[in-house]
C-alpha cells in the first residue's frame, strides 16, 4: 500500500470534471457500488518480497485533488477524490483469492475516509497554502493509519483483527451514507437476549442470553461457559472474558479469548451469523435458531 502526492493546480474557468468513475485508463475513483477486482491490479508477479517478507498484494492508491482558480471571485475551487492506481498495483496470481481481495479494499475503504476528512477540513480555509498544510497532515494520518491496519493484521493473516478493521472502517464510512447495514437493526435487537441453538465443531451449543451475559452448554462434551458480550453495533457484538463452569478433559482453555459475531442474514427465527474467536484463525458461518 503506498500513498503518493497528487495535487494538480488546474487553472482553468471551465473546467469540467469527468463523472465515470475512471478518470483515465490508469485511475479507477473509490465508489462502493464498483469495489476493486483482481484485473484492478496490472502488476503481476510471482513473488512481492520485502524486508524479508512475502506479500499476496499490493493496491497503490491516494487521495487525490483537483484544483482550479475561478478568476470571478478570486478563490480556489477543488474536487477531491480516493484513486487507485491499476499500473502501479502488484498481486501475485496464486494468492488472488477473495479474502485477500477485501483486505486490499479495505487499504482503498481507508483512503476514502481520509478523502472525507480532507475535504471537512478544506472547508474551513480558503487559501492555497493552508490546502497545502492540511493535505501534508491528513496525508501523513493516512500513511499512519493504514501502516498499522497492516501492522495489526498481519497484513490480513490475522483474521479476527482483519474484521475487527472491517467494522471499525466501514463503521466511520457508515456516517456519510456509505457500506449501510443489510440487515434491519430493529431485527437484529431481536437478537439481544433470548435462548439459542446452533452446531458447532460436532457438537450442539445452547446459549441463554440476556445483553451483555450469556451462559453456554455443549450437549456432547458437557461443557458450560459464562461469557460477557459488548454490543458494537445491533448487529454485531464481542464476547469474552470467558469463565469455565464446567471443562471436559482435554478441553483447551482460553479465558482471555475474544469473538466477534456479526448477523448477515435473518430469516423468521433463524440468525446467520459470522463468527471469528482471535484465538482460532478462520471464520465460520453459522445457523443459530431462536428456540
Amino acid at each position: 500500500m503506498k500513498t503518493a502526492l497528487n495535487i494538480f493546480l488546474l487553472f482553468v474557468i471551465n473546467l469540467i470534471y469527468p463523472q465515470d468513475d475512471k478518470i483515465n485508463d490508469s485511475t479507477i475513483v473509490w465508489n462502493e457500488n464498483s469495489p476493486l477486482s483482481w484485473n484492478d491490479f496490472k502488476i503481476k508477479k510471482n513473488d512481492i518480497v520485502k524486508n524479508g517478507l512475502q506479500y499476496g498484494a499490493g493496491v497503490s492508491s491516494s487521495v487525490k485533488v483537483d484544483f482550479k482558480y475561478n478568476t470571478k471571485n478570486n478563490s480556489y475551487e477543488y474536487i477531491i477524490n480516493a484513486v487507485t492506481y491499476p499500473y502501479s498495483s502488484v498481486s501475485i496470481v496464486k494468492y488472488e483469492d477473495d479474502y485477500s481481495l477485501q483486505h486490499e479494499q479495505l487499504h482503498f475503504d481507508i483512503v476514502k475516509l481520509f478523502a472525507i476528512k480532507m475535504e471537512e477540513e478544506y472547508k474551513k480555509y480558503d487559501n492555497i497554502n493552508d490546502y497545502r498544510i492540511v493535505y501534508d497532515s491528513i496525508i501523513d494520518e493516512l500513511d499512519r493509519t493504514q501502516a498499522l491496519y497492516d501492522k495489526e493484521t498481519a497484513h490480513s493473516i490475522l483474521v479476527f483483527n482483519q474484521k475487527i478493521w472491517e467494522f471499525k472502517i466501514h463503521k466511520a464510512l457508515q456516517k456519510y451514507g456509505y457500506y449501510e447495514e443489510k440487515v434491519d437493526a430493529n431485527k437484529c435487537k431481536g437478537f439481544q437476549k433470548g435462548k439459542y441453538r446452533y452446531e458447532f465443531e460436532n457438537d450442539t451449543a445452547f446459549i441463554e442470553r440476556k445483553d451483555s451475559i450469556q451462559y453456554v452448554t455443549y450437549k456432547q462434551s458437557g461443557m458450560k461457559l459464562k461469557q460477557k458480550i459488548k454490543w458494537l453495533s445491533d448487529c454485531t457484538y464481542l464476547v469474552y472474558h470467558t469463565d469455565y463452569i464446567f471443562t471436559p478433559k482435554y478441553t483447551n482453555k482460553f479465558s482471555d479469548e475474544k469473538i466477534l459475531v456479526k448477523v448477515i442474514k435473518i430469516e423468521n427465527n433463524v440468525y446467520k451469523i459470522e463468527r471469528i474467536s482471535d484465538k482460532y484463525n478462520e471464520i465460520h458461518l453459522l445457523k443459530v435458531i431462536k428456540l
